[in-house]
């Protein structure tokens, strides 16, 4: 990106924010490699904090990177709130799976602890799942939280999208990645003393339907960061009030999880790699598994209980009580 190209984002982010009622701008650097090209990142950075604090809004910029140009000045200019980077696996699997030969697993164990020490990032650590690395996915993130702890450390887990046929790795079908996300989201549960249930979603994307932008070198803005080949646009050009019409695909508008995904990602779809959320397999095995013994019990009840049907209806929620305080962080 030129610094030409930085200021016409500047200009046009300049109106958005003057021109609107926000309560803040998230600024996510992301690539290809975004450290590639560090001065225009820092330009764009203290000129978008220029306009923040002229309005009196919040600016969060957040990184995604490989990690290998990421300084101890950078972390220390640059006041990024969260730091992603990508784990593939233990560290056999991660350094074979890497498209890059650079940067290898213990290098990016020592990139943490460099914005351990000199930022007040979060690191956002993101795994990416397949077939070749699921087994081993547990004890990737129970060696991160005993190395580093888990007060600035976030789980990001995502499932691998085959997007080209010779991807030198086995993508999991939703249902099979629904196993591996239950068992991380569990371990995070214990990490965290609370088990959080999931949240309905606003919108199924904030590309196409929210105020997400995703910008490429040139200038140019598409919808969504997975599908840059589409028609090409200038942010500058954007009408931010010109968002697309939300629908629900016929299939999905009988789905009880809906509220969750509201149809999960359209470019994933589009692939057919499964655009489901895991939510809707992990609450169908829970279900059935906490459904089954309520069943058997109540029939038992039946059988040897001779209380009026209030009765029966007071002893049926406190069989499905107790079921569910089994359930770990209810």
């Amino acid at each position: 990106m030129t610094t030409e190209v930085a200021n016409m984002i500047i200009e046009k982010i300049d109106r958005i924010l003057n021109d609107n009622i926000f309560e803040g701008i998230n600024i996510h650097y992301f690539g290809g490699e975004p450290l590639l090209n560090i001065p225009v990142l820092i330009y764009l950075d203290e000129n978008i904090k220029k306009i923040t604090d002229k309005i009196g809004i919040v600016y969060k910029a957040f990184l995604t990177t490989n990690g290998s140009m990421l300084s101890k000045e950078l972390l220390q200019k640059v006041k990024f709130s969260s730091i992603q980077l990508t784990f593939d696996g233990l560290e056999k699997t991660h350094d074979r799976l890497r498209v890059s030969d650079h940067f290898h697993f213990k290098e990016e164990i020592e990139l943490i602890e460099n914005i351990m020490n000199f930022s007040q990032a979060k690191v956002l650590l993101r795994t990416n799942i397949c077939k070749e690395n699921k087994d081993e996915i547990i004890a990737l993130h129970k060696y991160i939280f005993e190395k580093f702890g888990n007060e600035r450390i976030e789980i990001n887990p995502n499932r691998t999208i085959k997007y080209h046929q010779d991807d030198s790795f086995e993508m999991l079908s939703v249902q099979e990645y629904a196993e591996v996300a239950y068992q991380i989201k569990l371990l995070w549960s214990e990490q965290k003393g609370k088990f959080e249930l999931p949240v309905p979603r606003s919108t199924p994307c904030k590309f196409p339907y929210g105020n997400a932008y995703a910008i490429s070198p040139e200038g140019y803005c598409t919808f969504c960061s997975g599908s840059m080949d589409q028609e090409k646009k200038y942010f500058f050009d954007v009408d931010i009030e010109n968002k697309k019409m939300f629908s629900v695909r016929k299939e999905c508008k009988k789905c009880n999880i809906l509220p969750l995904c509201l149809g999960g990602c359209i470019i994933q779809y589009n692939l057919r790699a499964g655009a489901c959320t895991y939510e809707k397999y992990e609450f169908l095995n829970k279900s059935r598994k906490l459904k089954e013994p309520v069943k058997n019990e109540n029939k038992r009840i039946r059988k040897i209980s001779a209380a009026n049907s209030d009765d029966d209806t007071d002893i049926f929620f406190d069989i499905v009580n107790s079921q569910i305080a089994e359930l770990p962080y209810r």
